[in-house]
């Protein structure tokens, strides 16, 4: 019996877990991909296993052997004063505080660029439906600050917005009623909804820095 969970463990590892493929003398490489179009990103992972798609993308799903791992900044990267890149590992700088599910992501994704660009090829970045030219920072050094301040925003959620009036008037008109069926992009007609009046309830500033 454990001989067969480590088999289909190792299954799924290798079925699942996707660390790029850029393939030399292509053209273009996928470097960014929103994975929350499913069926779009199983054919871009068939794509790149099969040879026909070049990309730098990197997926360590939870319960992946380097799940959870986390690589130190090189000493090359890192400067002396405070202004630099600084941090225990990749997570500081990425997230502003290390993380479960680790930064060997990063290390990996990395790699995959400096060989796509080595290799003269254009770096392709796919967004969010809508969403073309958003979400980006002033600088890389700025990442970490910025997503702790998110973070801190979406927490409101459970500690605040679902107590709030607001939200239970949406429940007292049905809100529960809505489809939580996930779509393509993995939301659903209740899930739009919530998130719409969140932004709606939201301060100005609090749901500008969601939006922009």
């Amino acid at each position: 019996q454990n001989m067969q969970r480590a088999v289909e463990a190792d299954a799924a590892e290798k079925q699942i877990v996707f660390n790029g493929g850029v393939i030399p003398g292509c053209r273009r490489c996928v470097c960014s991909w929103p994975g929350i179009y499913q069926s779009a990103w199983s054919f871009l992972v068939a794509g790149s296993r099969e040879g026909h798609v070049s990309a730098a993308v990197v997926f360590l799903p939870k319960g992946s052997r380097e799940f959870g791992r986390h690589d130190k900044i090189p000493e090359s990267e890192q400067a002396a004063d405070a202004a630099g890149i600084q941090g225990q590992c990749w997570c500081v700088p990425l997230y502003g505080e290390p993380k479960p599910w680790g930064c060997r992501w990063w290390s990996k994704w990395m790699a995959n660029i400096e060989k796509a660009h080595q290799a003269g090829a254009e770096l392709q970045v796919y967004f969010f439906q809508g969403m073309k030219g958003k979400g980006k920072i002033p600088d890389f050094l700025s990442a970490g600050k910025e997503n702790l301040k998110r973070e801190a925003i979406e927490a409101k959620k459970a500690s605040e917005f679902f107590k709030s009036p607001e939200f239970q008037a949406a429940l007292d008109q049905g809100i529960e009623g809505l489809s939580k069926e996930g779509s393509a992009d993995c939301t659903s007609q209740y899930s739009r909804e919530e998130r719409r009046l969140f932004l709606a309830w939201l301060s100005e500033e609090d749901r500008n820095f969601l939006k922009a």
